[in-house]
């Protein structure tokens, strides 16, 4: 649910462009043409996550669940077009020294980690857990999905961060970020709440 609309056709989109630069990252090496392009080794780990993301929910869907099935894919082909994309226009990042290597690696999971929080329902182990958001699954649903924007955004952020300028400022960018993010969640679940008891 990053986005807040969709239709069928911009998962399509997305899901024919993603493939399409896999496509042609595989003529490339193909072609044996090195100028810019990923090494071998990069161009299969973003093949097997391309098709994980884009076909790893089909497995899950039926009758019943079928526009969340849909929403999930929509989710990680955004998440694998912008981590592409950040690719391209930074990829000193995705080749960080010493310790801020793994560092990175944790904000990518981070952030499309979050991406989870938009689809739990309430629980006692995974999401935004106030006790308005216990109170209220209106506002348990709002709250984490605002918590999975927030935490897909700070996981960039933090990614880039640390892949760019090492590890110190990385994990300084993560406690900023986490402390952003309890922070949103909090004042927008209290507002969400005190809407609900005034309706």
């Amino acid at each position: 649910m990053l986005l807040p609309k969709f239709s069928r056709r911009e998962l399509n989109g997305f899901v024919w462009l993603n493939l399409s630069v896999m496509g042609l990252l595989w003529l490339g090496q193909l072609a044996n043409v090195k100028r810019g392009l990923p090494a071998l080794g990069v161009v299969m780990v973003f093949s097997v996550l391309a098709l994980l993301m884009d076909y790893g929910p089909l497995i899950f869907k039926s009758a019943e669940n079928v526009e969340e099935v849909d929403h999930i894919r929509l989710d990680l082909n955004v998440a694998f077009s912008v981590y592409g994309l950040l690719y391209l226009l930074l990829p000193g990042a995705f080749s960080p020294q010493d310790r801020a290597g793994s560092l990175a690696v944790l904000g990518v999971v981070f952030s499309v980690g979050s991406l989870s929080l938009a689809y739990v329902h309430r629980n006692h182990y995974v999401g935004i857990r106030f006790p308005q958001t216990y109170a209220s699954p209106i506002v348990w649903h709002k709250t984490n999905l605002l918590g999975a924007r927030l935490g897909f955004v700070s996981g960039i952020v933090f990614f880039l961060a640390a892949g760019l300028f090492g590890a110190d400022v990385g994990i300084i960018v993560l406690l900023v970020g986490v402390g952003f993010l309890a922070l949103s969640t909090w004042t927008y679940a209290q507002r969400l709440s005190r809407h609900n008891q005034w309706q």
